[in-house]
């Protein structure tokens, strides 16, 4: 843990905190690109409303300013493995 007060509090308290994660797939134009999402939350009830927000330094940011769908996939704990970049020439 780096940092001293408040933000080493912070850091404790959120080190041990299970978030799900998403991931954000979009295409357009002929470009298709997928990325981890940083954050997200549900933004409303009524009508009901989840978030995705995406950086903008992200590839996939600039295809989603272009795309007309983006689809958010859950990824559950026993599918982690798929977030791992494959291993270029790894044995199988």
């Amino acid at each position: 843990m780096s940092g001293n007060g408040p933000t080493r509090a912070f850091e404790c308290i959120v080190q041990g905190l299970e978030y799900p994660m998403f991931v954000v797939a979009a295409a357009a134009d002929g470009d298709a690109d997928a990325c981890l999402v940083g954050f997200t939350t549900q933004c409303s009830m009524e009508p009901p409303r989840f978030a995705a927000f995406l950086s903008k330094s992200n590839r996939t940011y600039e295809i989603a300013t272009r795309a007309t769908v983006l689809v958010v996939h859950r990824i559950r704990p026993d599918q982690h493995e798929l977030l791992r970049p494959p291993q270029i020439g790894a044995q199988q």
